[in-house]
């Protein structure tokens, strides 16, 4: 997960750092950058410019199948 630049670079990189601190703390999956790819394509967003589309969706379960085999198997 991401803030937007004008939160200057070290609460940025707090806010970052949330995430992979509790996935490391609880033993959990953690999946970086789900939506880097979607947010570069007008295309796989809603009008709104901020949400996934539908057709997004198959972008995000690309990003997060590796993460959940690995818990399956």
């Amino acid at each position: 997960m991401d803030i937007p630049s004008n939160y200057g670079p070290v609460y940025r990189e707090a806010f970052r750092s949330v995430y992979t601190d509790l996935a490391a703390d609880y033993d959990i999956a953690f999946v970086p950058s789900i939506f880097d790819e979607i947010f570069l394509r007008p295309d796989l967003l809603q009008a709104d410019g901020l949400h996934p589309n539908e057709a997004a969706q198959h972008v995000i379960a690309d990003r997060i199948l590796p993460a959940l085999k690995t818990l399956i198997d």
